[in-house]
């Protein structure tokens, strides 16, 4: 007899390997969202239910990546649901959109002289409450793959704040609702701004309520501390549309605030918040959503259920903890002020803020503004 084809071995242990198959089959047929990063929880969920001391972390040799899921996904005939986007292009005159850009900062900053703490930043980010599948089983003849989550009442909208002191402003966070019943039943931080629209976007009311709620009592308190109470400040946002609205625009400049746009298509580069901050936010709530996962496929197994029922990712039971894990990934934010500083450092935008100040002739009138970095 010939002898038996063999292959590469498994990394996982024969049993455990053969359980997550189980798992994710079952929950991708129960309609669950199949991707690297709730592959990784399940298997580390398993591994450490039945052979804790195979792990990394308790002086084993399993150090389970995303790599690693890719492998054992595409071993399982698992493919992408929808092709990889094309890199975004820059505009044919991104070099000189660039340079105008800063520029009118620098004048801004020449002009008004504001300290680091009223040149302020925001930027709308879309958050997945179940993040959602990169991979579905491929089944021959399947026209749809219907996926828990995909709905948008499984997304919100938070509108991120940051100065170039790298100081977080409290955020506003949009669900996706006709009343405050779509809330979930937590307690949120006092300064922050939780409101709802019908489909979770920011608009102009939304906006506005942004100015009453978070921009005005952070500039209020920070001439406050310069004893400053006219002092201008600069406000730099991209060029969506409820950005763009007279109502509030008004309401902005109301507050003594000056308006610099990021040029269009360009966001991703000169942005603060999107060169760096957002995705720090958006990495700490998925490894929130990673730690949750794996506890609560040990705990299934701990209380006898079978392997291949799959974890209740139902809204109704996820929103109010995934409330949990936004105040908490806002916290991590918070602390990570290298990370926020090299969004404003990257665009060239800490370079010609400072340069505009140390190029101002001061006038008579002018305090004693001091540029605070970290």
């Amino acid at each position: 007899m010939p002898p038996a084809k063999r292959g590469r071995s498994t990394l996982l242990p024969t049993d455990i390997d053969t359980k997550l198959r189980t798992h994710i089959v079952a929950a991708r047929r129960a309609g669950a969202p199949i991707n690297r990063r709730i592959t990784v929880s399940t298997a580390l969920g398993l591994v450490r239910h039945n052979k804790r001391d195979l792990l990394h972390r308790h002086g084993g040799h399993l150090d389970l990546s995303k790599g690693w899921a890719q492998s054992f996904l595409r071993r399982m005939n698992f493919v992408r649901r929808k092709a990889t986007k094309a890199a975004r292009k820059h505009p044919a005159d991104f070099d000189h959109l660039h340079s105008a850009y800063l520029e009118r900062v620098a004048t801004a900053v020449t002009e008004f002289n504001p300290p680091d703490s009223l040149i302020i930043n925001i930027d709308q980010t879309g958050v997945p409450i179940v993040p959602v599948g990169e991979y579905t089983l491929e089944e021959e003849g399947a026209k749809q793959v219907p996926i828990v989550g995909k709905d948008d009442k499984r997304q919100i909208t938070v509108v991120l704040g940051e100065t170039h002191s790298c100081d977080l402003l409290p955020p506003q966070v949009i669900y996706q609702g006709k009343t405050g019943k779509c809330h979930p039943s937590i307690e949120f931080p006092d300064d922050w701004d939780i409101t709802h629209t019908e489909n979770h976007w920011s608009n102009s009311d939304t906006m506005v309520q942004w100015v009453d709620q978070v921009l005005k009592p952070h500039v209020l308190s920070a001439r406050k501390a310069i004893d400053s109470p006219d002092q201008r400040g600069i406000l730099i946002l991209d060029v969506f549309k409820a950005h763009q609205t007279d109502d509030f625009l008004d309401a902005v400049r109301s507050h003594n605030m000056e308006i610099v746009f990021v040029p269009a298509g360009c966001t991703d580069d000169l942005q603060p918040l999107d060169v760096s901050g957002n995705k720090v936010f958006k990495t700490a709530l998925g490894d929130h959503f990673s730690e949750w996962y794996t506890a609560e496929v040990v705990a299934d197994l701990e209380e006898g259920r079978d392997v291949s029922c799959p974890v209740d990712l139902r809204l109704s039971r996820l929103k109010p903890i995934h409330a949990n894990w936004l105040i908490a990934a806002h916290d991590y934010l918070r602390d990570q002020r290298v990370a926020l500083a090299s969004g404003w450092d990257k665009p060239g935008l800490t370079k010609a803020i400072v340069d505009a100040h140390a190029s101002r002739v001061p006038s008579a009138d002018d305090s004693d503004l001091e540029v605070t970095r970290l």
